[in-house]
């Protein structure tokens, strides 16, 4: 049975009642008596509503506790902090209080939102969209929803790139110029430049400690670990390149515990907003990661050890910089089919590195 009582303090009433054998108490939002017992009756409505079979209309926020202490049971620990940040960013944005009150309408306007207002790409709108169908997927099995406004709502159609998102040297001094002016944008601009010229994952960064780190040999150990492993479950070393050896020195002063401050999120908010207020391409922080295997491939580096240090399981996967490579690969074809001139031909162990 639901009642009402007023805060004394306050003067605002409140509302206490057990749904599904949960204790529910929370403000009505006014001093009005009167107003109160309106409300008491509408919640009496739905309470009697959900007894006889329908669904129980749930304030989003009660659902976004369900739904959190859910997935920090069920999922990875990097996976249920995704699905907590996407839903409590959409659930802020929403401008309706229940959750049965979220049409597809809702939907296909927070699309464009994040496309038009927060500058996000098309592949990581859909990255929230999956997330979001899940929370809601596990609302209708827990009863809440009848059918998920999510449910006849389309990915975005990601086209084959011609070509990667790469950072140039120009793009990089504009950026960093850009973060060094925002709060805390030397602990931003370590961040950006660490990841730039080691190619680590985000995810990989993240979960580093400093034990891990060897300043005497310039080398970051990759390793699986109790509550987290590498995506492809391999362990790695990558060098540090002597332009990052200060930034990371500051890191270990700024950030004692761990050397990446941030959450994965909050890197890719700040990159990408750099480029949106410089007029720049939208970028990510596994951009960076790109960026780092195409300047090596423009270097010349094999692709066999572009692999290694990017941690792929197959160097199929590293093809996507061969493009990078073009001068080598003409005269990889021009050896295999005769196209050279006898002064051309090259030494085939040299290309065979390619």
């Amino acid at each position: 049975m639901a009642r009402i009582y007023r805060d004394k303090k306050t003067g605002i009433y409140y509302i206490d009642y057990t749904i599904e054998g949960r204790r529910v108490r929370k403000s009505l939002g006014t001093r009005d008596r009167k107003l109160a017992e309106l409300k008491l009756k509408e919640i009496e409505v739905e309470i009697a509503k959900g007894r006889l079979g329908f669904q129980p209309s749930i304030d989003k926020w009660d659902f976004f506790d369900v739904y959190s202490k859910y997935v920090k049971v069920n999922k990875s620990k990097e996976t249920a902090r995704k699905d907590i940040y996407v839903l409590e960013k959409f659930f802020e944005w929403v401008p309706v209080d229940k959750l049965d009150k979220i049409t597809v309408r809702h939907v296909e306007s927070y699309k464009n939102y994040l496309i038009l207002n927060r500058g996000l790409a098309k592949t990581t709108v859909n990255i929230h969209l999956r997330h979001l169908k899940s929370a809601f997927n596990y609302a209708v099995k827990l009863g809440y929803l009848n059918k998920s406004p999510f449910e006849s709502v389309s990915l975005f159609t990601i086209p084959e790139k011609g070509r990667l998102r790469i950072i140039t040297e120009e793009e990089e001094e504009k950026i960093i110029d850009f973060l060094y002016k925002k709060n805390g944008g030397k602990k931003m601009v370590a961040v950006f430049k660490v990841l730039l010229y080691t190619g680590m994952r985000v995810g990989e960064f993240g979960s580093l400690t400093w034990d891990e780190v060897d300043f005497k040999e310039r080398l970051i150990k990759i390793i699986n670990k109790e509550n987290w492993n590498t995506k492809t479950k391999r362990v790695r070393t990558v060098p540090i390149p002597e332009v990052i050896v200060d930034d990371l020195k500051y890191l270990k002063k700024v950030s004692p515990k761990k050397p990446c401050p941030f959450s994965a999120y909050y890197i890719s908010e700040f990159i990408r907003d750099a480029c949106l207020a410089l007029g720049l391409e939208p970028a990510s922080a596994h951009t960076l990661r790109h960026t780092y295997a195409s300047r090596l491939a423009m270097k010349g580096v094999s692709l066999y050890a572009i692999a290694k240090l990017l941690g792929h399981s197959s160097i199929a996967t590293t093809q996507i910089y061969a493009k990078f490579l073009p001068n080598k690969l003409k005269d990889v074809v021009d050896f295999a089919f005769g196209n050279q001139g006898e002064d051309d031909v090259r030494n085939l162990a040299e290309l065979s590195e390619v």
